[in-house]
């Protein structure tokens, strides 16, 4: 299982477009991605900000069983706009034709069902720092 988060920045959308169900306009910031098996975490080079995984021991994921992964995403300067949304999404490849830098080639042979669990049990959490006055 691979993990390929991508943050971006989604623009206000007008009350008509949302109610027609439309895809709000948003453009890509930066990502960050995991496979599930290297997700083990090297806790003295590891932060609250960052995570580091040594991918030194892999360990296979085990059908039926919950895993928390920390993913971290490459560092950039942004500033979003009033009224803006922060967008994350999480998928299981890349796009060669949206994700033209950093792309990850998708393997036709990799199929499967992949859940991902976000409740009060399984919370979820993105972090971001917030520069003051910038």
């Amino acid at each position: 299982m691979d993990f390929f988060v991508k943050l971006s920045e989604q623009m206000r959308q007008s009350p008509e477009d949302r109610a027609k169900d439309l895809n709000p306009a948003y453009f890509w910031i930066t990502k960050g991605w995991l496979r599930a098996s290297h997700r083990a975490l090297d806790a003295q080079k590891s932060t609250n900000m960052e995570p580091y995984h040594s991918h030194s021991d892999p360990q296979p994921i085990e059908p039926g069983k919950t895993y928390r992964f920390d993913i971290g995403i490459e560092p950039m300067a942004h500033r979003f706009k009033q009224g803006s949304r922060v967008r994350l999404e999480i998928v299981a490849g890349d796009s060669a034709v949206t994700d033209v830098l950093w792309t990850h080639y998708f393997i036709p042979s990799k199929i499967g069902t992949d859940t991902i669990y976000h409740s009060a049990e399984h919370p979820s959490a993105l972090t971001l720092p917030v520069m003051e006055g910038a």
